[in-house]
């Protein structure tokens, strides 16, 4: 957190204004040459491109079109009519001034109708759709001429009001020689929300002994002029300096309510930070979908469950009940650790305990069939069992350590999901270990010595793979030609095609969106591609037919813009329209069509 000198407005309305100018001037150089070209290579020279931008952007309505803001600063006022503009001049004042017909100037109407320059730190008004342009007009270097050298541009950390997109831009003034804030938030002992003496939100904040002298010297060089508080780049708030400070005692005041006061002593508080915190993944899940991924992640369990216990007894007899009870002493046992160190159970850590059932499974098999081949050397039951768990504890422990080993890297080194994955895997394994060596062998050794009847196969499987002779070691050129190729086949995709990566990797946005009736996935692809822009994004079915996954990397190179989520769900949902109820409105959609949406960064 930062505390930043600005500039007035009425001040930098000539820097804005040569800016524009400027820029006016590159435009209308690059348009001549492509127009002789007949090539529009650069979008920085396209005036359609700024045209559609403009009529797009309501902040027009009332933009002034002067070729200088200057000389209406000077005059201290800008007439009501030169603001009227009618819509079909709105391409015309896009490229007079290219740069103001995206950022607003501050300004506002008098009581006889004029327009007058606003004072206060901030500069301009842009909408959420433009910041992005906006930041990259800024940044050309003979923009930045223009400017003063010690001027950083920061947006405003929230829209002007809640059903609003526009932000506005505030012109902080750097130090010269160094990028560091004359006052950081290191410096702040306390802030907190309080109420003033008209009963009205403030924040009440000191400062220790060496912030309180910096403070001292800030609000005595900016009396009646602004501060602004910045966090990651971003600025809170920018109150007006009444009176010099000198103890490091102070109030802000404004027009905010008791919440906005409280997220503004809560962002005071939080001091210097290291770094800024970025949201690297983020998954809104509505109800409805929360409550089917519950409806069926139980479904998967007690399916698998069933179908385990049915395999089982179906192919192994009596003994085979053996192998569900060890299996339902498993599942219980996995819960129960869950419950007892608080584990969250996601859909990733269902699938992990579904896993748990197929090994621990495999375990009991690897079991039953090594006494089945002691039974048919002649052993007596009691023996071969003693002898069939002997024997198959090799392969059972080699098969679960090495599976163990690679879900302990998976839970060391996995995030979300693939932690949650991990979790439920890894202690499945080791209750494996423990339900189906040691708790099925004690079950084992019960019903034999209460004389229960124990059978190994059933008319199923009495003679399945008995006297079985596949000549694999005949075969093992074939094998190796057949592998060959097959690999040649996949090392060539991978050099020449490469890897398709997902959001987890490059960054994107996902959505789950449910219609009304079943819909065709190419078909959506093609609208979403009209109104995204850029890569077409994937569209899958995810469960029913009336329900996709969209993902796409749409804005994501500008992750970091202010209303980019807001942008995309709007362009999806205008994709989407021709799909939906008619008059539909992007509330109802948002709240009751769209289930989830995953943002990775």
């Amino acid at each position: 957190m930062e505390f930043w000198e600005t500039y007035d407005n009425p001040t930098f309305i000539q820097y804005l204004d040569a800016a524009n100018t400027a820029l006016r001037n590159k435009l209308t150089v690059t348009d001549t040459t492509a127009a002789a070209t007949a090539t529009t290579e650069n979008p920085l020279t396209s005036s359609n491109d700024v045209a559609v931008t403009t009529n797009e952007n309501p902040l027009l309505a009332e933009g002034t079109d002067s070729n200088s803001l200057t000389a209406l600063a000077d005059s201290g006022l800008l007439t009501g009519d030169s603001l009227d503009i009618a819509a079909e001049n709105a391409k015309n004042q896009a490229r007079e001034n290219p740069l103001t017909s995206l950022l607003q100037p501050n300004i506002y109407r008098t009581a006889d109708d004029k327009v007058a320059l606003a004072p206060g730190p901030v500069i301009g008004y842009s909408l959420g759709k433009d910041t992005s342009k906006v930041n990259e007009y800024l940044s050309l270097d003979y923009i930045r001429s223009n400017f003063p050298k010690d001027v950083k541009f920061l947006w405003s950390a929230k829209a002007t009001d809640e059903t609003s997109n526009v932000y506005a831009l505030y012109a902080i003034k750097m130090q010269v020689g160094t990028s560091k804030a004359p006052l950081e938030g290191d410096k702040v002992n306390d802030a907190r929300q309080d109420i003033d003496q008209n009963s009205s939100p403030e924040v009440s904040m000191t400062m220790d002994n060496e912030g309180a002298k910096i403070w001292k010297v800030m609000t005595s060089k900016n009396i009646d002029k602004h501060i602004a508080i910045v966090l990651d780049n971003y600025v809170y708030s920018a109150p007006r300096v009444n009176g010099e400070i000198p103890n490091g005692r102070s109030s802000i005041t404004g027009g905010f309510d008791i919440n906005e006061a409280k997220d503004l002593a809560n962002i005071l508080t939080a001091g210097k930070l290291p770094a800024p915190a970025r949201i690297i993944a983020e998954d809104v899940v509505g109800p409805s979908l929360g409550q089917e991924s519950i409806q069926s992640g139980i479904i998967s369990i007690v399916v698998a469950f069933i179908a385990i216990l049915l395999f089982m007894v179906l192919y192994y007899n009596t003994s085979g009940i053996i192998a569900d009870i060890a299996l339902f002493f498993n599942v219980f046992f996995i819960i129960g650790v869950l419950a007892s160190i608080g584990a969250t159970l996601t859909l990733s850590g269902i699938a992990g305990i579904v896993l748990t059932m197929g090994m621990a499974v495999d375990a009991n098999v690897l079991i039953h069939e090594r006494i089945k081949e002691e039974l048919a050397r002649g052993k007596t039951l009691l023996k071969a069992v003693e002898e069939g768990h002997k024997k198959s504890y090799s392969a059972i422990f080699d098969s679960n350590i090495t599976s163990l080993i690679t879900g302990l890297i998976l839970a060391y080194f996995g995030l979300g999901p693939v932690l949650g994955y991990a979790t439920t895997l890894n202690i499945g394994i080791v209750l494996t270990i423990f339900t189906a060596v040691f708790m099925g062998h004690i079950i084992f050794n019960f019903a034999l010595k209460r004389n229960l009847p124990l059978r190994f196969t059933t008319r199923l499987s009495r003679n399945n793979f008995t006297n079985r002779n596949i000549p694999f070691v005949g075969k093992r050129k074939l094998g190796y030609l057949i592998s060959g190729i097959v690999v040649v086949i996949m090392i060539a995709s991978i050099l020449l095609k490469g890897f398709t990566y997902g959001v987890d990797f490059t960054g994107g946005r996902s959505y789950t969106i449910r219609f009304d009736q079943d819909v065709n996935t190419t078909t959506i692809r093609e609208d979403l591609a009209a109104t995204l822009g850029g890569t077409p994004p994937v569209v899958k079915t995810y469960g029913p037919a009336n329900q996709i996954k969209v993902t796409t990397g749409y804005l994501m190179e500008n992750d970091n813009t202010m209303g980019s989520d807001s942008i995309v769900n709007q362009a999806i949902y205008a994709g989407l329209k021709k799909h939906l109820p008619e008059n539909l409105s992007f509330k109802d959609y948002h709240s009751n069509y769209q289930l989830l949406s995953l943002i990775h960064i």
